[in-house]
């Protein structure tokens, strides 16, 4: 079982890495995707997220839900984890700024 484990691990980091290291330049054009396929593969995102941060990162909790999904592995996952993080980030820094205005008025 341990070397299995190993074997899906390893299987599944190089999928990762071709992901998101090697496709960096190639951003995949969501429109010619269906409203339904892109949302497949945010449902799978937000699970792989979940996971992780119900698990504390534990790779025997990721890891199999990343090698049952490894057709999700690709380009458009890529761009989806792009466009979420990007949206995420400046969400996140709005609110910061407009927390910081708040508070500066009440000094």
């Amino acid at each position: 079982m341990n070397c299995r484990l190993y074997n899906n691990q390893s299987f599944v980091e190089t999928a990762i890495y071709r992901v998101f290291v090697l496709n960096l330049d190639n951003k995949v054009d969501l429109q010619s995707f269906s409203e339904e396929e892109i949302q497949t593969y945010y449902q799978f995102l937000m699970e792989v997220l979940q996971a992780t941060a119900d698990s504390s990162g534990n790779s025997q909790v990721v890891y199999p839900l990343l090698a049952k999904n490894t057709d999700k592995l690709d380009g458009v996952l890529a761009e989806i984890l792009r466009r979420w993080g990007t949206n995420r980030l400046d969400f996140l820094w709005c609110n910061s700024n407009h927390l910081r205005v708040l508070t500066s008025k009440y000094k």
